[in-house]
């Protein structure tokens, strides 16, 4: 099958989705199947390929990546994606690549499939000022129910994607297809106690300490500064703890501010972007994920986190069970105090309380195969080939 994916943006940009696309096309790829990953590149000045990625000239953008598709209709374009022949077309995002995408795939009669990786209403506050938010809602939510009325078969990593569909009027099936990631690839085994040790004291971090870790784009749904709050009002410098923020986004700056003004800006280290081949040291040197996300469908960090045995602590909601599986994977808290309690009990834990859990962690994740996502969506491939081109008479 030969599918082409549209991204906003992708690798070497970090981020939940450019993660699932990235390793969703690798391993179709190591299936057989040719992928192309059609994306927004700043550094892009013509429409070009590059191996089994389309590069798309990009522009300054109010959005989460600051940047955007510069010509969606333009002729080379098309003619690029018309060249590769197309089975069907994949969409992750409802940006101006994404509506390209749309026109493609109804100009030349394919198969398209959606899938929902964050809801609209979360990038409002990049994209406008407060006084246009209301005109400015309606458009983003025209653009979510067209793409949405325009694929054959909609996807998202969470259940928690169809009550939303329900809340903005749209009555249609939804495909749960959960997000995985490479468990070989993000394994602690894969980083020298050399490379430990050295990155520990690049980040000046006490060999007695424990290190939580948040990695994401930090963006307002991200929830971090309710993160640094809870950790501030839980955590004392004597409880020996300290907070790694991996990720880059325009709440960096914020974010750092709000924790010298929390008193806590000796406990919390901003580390910025960091390579996504590079993440597994930072991993590797951490005992915990945390978050307070009430909004991640799925997130990919907290499952890369797991892959390589740390623990996740989330902030509770009913849809967790398709992020974890408590109290093997990790833990949700439903208060501050709650958080706090389990960030010392981690804290109580020697190195051997620490080990043994770590191997409990990544044993949650050994029976799933690297594939399960392609193979699961090669399926949903199947059925949007089959609803796009259904006829009565087929079931004659």
């Amino acid at each position: 099958m030969r599918i082409v994916m549209f991204t906003e943006a992708y690798l070497p940009h970090i981020g939940s989705v450019i993660s699932h696309v990235s390793f969703l096309a690798e391993q179709l790829s190591a299936m057989g199947h040719q992928v192309l990953v059609a994306f927004s590149d700043l550094k892009a000045r013509e429409f070009h390929l590059d191996g089994d990625l389309l590069r798309c000239p990009a522009k300054p953008a109010r959005n989460v990546y600051g940047f955007c598709i510069d010509n969606p209709g333009s002729t080379e374009f098309f003619r690029i994606l018309e060249k590769f022949k197309p089975d069907l077309i994949h969409i992750h995002t409802t940006s101006p690549i994404g509506q390209a995408a749309i026109k493609f795939a109804n100009r030349y009669d394919l198969p398209m499939v959606f899938t929902i990786h964050e809801y609209y209403e979360h990038q409002l506050h990049y994209l406008c000022s407060k006084i246009s938010e209301p005109i400015t809602k309606i458009k983003q939510r025209g653009l979510f129910k067209d793409s949405v009325d325009n694929a054959d078969v909609i996807t998202a990593p969470s259940k928690q994607a169809e009550e939303y569909l329900k809340s903005c009027g749209i009555k249609r099936s939804l495909t749960v297809v959960p997000n995985h990631v490479d468990p070989l690839f993000f394994h602690r085994l894969n980083v020298s106690e050399s490379k430990l040790s050295q990155l520990r004291r690049s980040l000046n971090l006490p060999l007695d300490s424990t290190v939580a870790i948040f990695a994401g784009r930090l963006t307002i749904d991200k929830s971090v500064e309710m993160l640094l709050e809870q950790w501030a009002s839980q955590i004392k410098s004597t409880d020996r703890l300290h907070l790694l923020v991996v990720g880059d986004g325009p709440e960096a700056e914020p974010l750092s501010v709000w924790a010298h003004d929390l008193g806590i800006n000796g406990q919390v280290s901003f580390l910025g972007a960091v390579p996504h081949e590079k993440m597994p040291e930072y991993y590797a040197v951490s005992d915990v994920f945390v978050s307070a996300s009430s909004h991640d469908l799925m997130s990919n960090a907290a499952l890369e986190a797991v892959s390589c045995g740390l623990p996740t602590l989330l902030l509770h909601d009913k849809w967790d069970a398709s992020q974890l599986k408590e109290g093997v994977s990790g833990f949700s808290y439903r208060t501050a105090q709650e958080f706090g309690n389990y960030l010392k009990r981690f804290a109580s834990l020697d190195a051997d309380g620490k080990r043994i859990l770590r191997r409990v962690v990544r044993s949650s994740i050994q029976t799933i195969p690297a594939n399960a996502q392609a193979v699961q969506m090669l399926d949903v491939y199947a059925e949007a080939a089959r609803l796009h081109f259904y006829s009565p008479e087929d079931d004659v």
